[in-house]
């Protein structure tokens, strides 16, 4: 995280920032990191268009209920989503998936390392968790 805690020091010091009121942060779709305990990334993140997970659909679908989940998320179990490449890291890395502590997408790893506080956007928030 220090890059990029430099990157958002460089660009003040061009700036007046006692006329700075906030930081917008946003993220895109559900890439993600998987953490530990305090925070430490345990792998590189995963990006949402990252398709490693298609072989384990059709047992997610079985387990979770294809229409089931799509009527709890409101989103069609896809490769796009999450949940996949969490039971795909389940399956291929087991010893990231036991020591993660939490699965943070961008702007909640931005976030936690410019604050310490755990927080991401509303349409992430609201989507339901399953375990796997």
């Amino acid at each position: 995280m220090d890059s990029d805690g430099s990157a958002l020091k460089q660009a003040c010091t061009d700036i007046d920032t006692s006329r700075l009121g906030a930081i917008c942060i946003t993220h895109q779709r559900e890439t993600f990191v998987p953490v530990d305990k305090n925070g430490i990334p345990l792998r590189n993140g995963i990006v949402w268009m990252d398709e490693r997970c298609q072989p384990l659909l059709p047992s997610l679908e079985q387990s979770l209920g294809k229409e089931t989940f799509h009527r709890t998320t409101g989103k069609p179990l896809s490769v796009n989503l999450s949940i996949g490449k969490i039971a795909w890291l389940r399956q291929y890395e087991p010893d990231v998936f036991v020591r993660t502590a939490r699965y943070l997408d961008v702007h909640a790893y931005i976030v936690y390392h410019l604050t310490g506080k755990y927080s991401t956007g509303w349409d992430v928030q609201i989507r339901p968790v399953y375990l796997i």
